[in-house]
């Protein structure tokens, strides 16, 4: 008799495993990511098969298996429908989801922290129209998840040096945040731009232009791809947004 167990999940990913089934890789509130096989799924009048669509929020049954669990049933939660009618909404969704696939791993100690994250920000992608309001909350999810895994942005001091940085501060990519003139190299933002980005990343009025949010987006990008195992292949998507 095989183990069965019951968990929420957002589908992340999936891919073929043979004419009918498909692997589908989840975010689960209880293990981080998860791989399962959703047999069948590929059939016309399978029950599965609307459920395991990419950024389908479900509660699932699943069978342990030898290699992989077997998907035994599946309710959906929530299918964020709104996020699959607007492109720029798909698009900043299909970026967070690849990034939690990325940075996440199976038996995560931070799965119940990293899922809702994952969760809240799609319900507000889901309830958002305009570029700015998307940007605002996409630059969030970039920073929380970057915090989670242990690359936090420094923004009160040096974060080469470590010291409190004057008015010549710019912004390191390899450093991890604002640098000091002193520890400054070719490679580093100005300090007109890096005012800007502070000013996004801690929700200052002067960091509410639509540019500036678009820059700081790209930058924390930037910051996130230095810090990537892989390629992030939603960055090809992104740019025609």
């Amino acid at each position: 008799m095989p183990q069965v167990y019951q968990t929420n999940a957002i589908n992340i990913h999936s891919y073929n495993l043979s004419e009918n089934d498909k692997i589908v890789v989840m975010y689960s509130i209880d293990s981080g990511i998860i791989k399962c096989v959703a047999k069948g799924v590929k059939k016309p009048k399978s029950k599965l098969a609307g459920r395991m669509d990419l950024l389908i929020n479900n509660n699932l049954v699943l069978s342990k298996g030898k290699n992989l669990d077997i998907i035994s049933q599946a309710e959906v939660i929530n299918a964020f429908k709104n996020i699959r009618l607007d492109f720029s909404r798909l698009g900043f969704a299909i970026y967070c989801a690849e990034l939690i696939g990325i940075f996440g791993v199976e038996n995560d100690p931070n799965s119940k922290t990293i899922y809702e994250l994952l969760l809240k920000t799609l319900n507000k992608i889901d309830l958002t129209s305009g570029k700015s309001n998307l940007l605002n909350i996409v630059i969030n999810f970039q920073l929380e998840l970057m915090k989670i895994a242990g690359y936090t942005l420094s923004t009160d001091k040096c974060s080469s040096c470590g010291l409190p940085y004057n008015e010549s501060f710019k912004f390191s990519i390899p450093s991890g945040g604002v640098v000091c003139s002193r520890c400054a190299t070719f490679n580093t933002i100005s300090s007109e731009k890096t005012k800007q980005l502070i000013a996004v990343i801690n929700k200052l009025p002067e960091g509410e232009n639509l540019s500036m949010q678009e820059f700081c987006f790209d930058t924390i990008k930037d910051y996130i791809s230095f810090h990537s195992h892989r390629k992030i292949k939603t960055h090809s998507f992104l740019s025609i947004i």
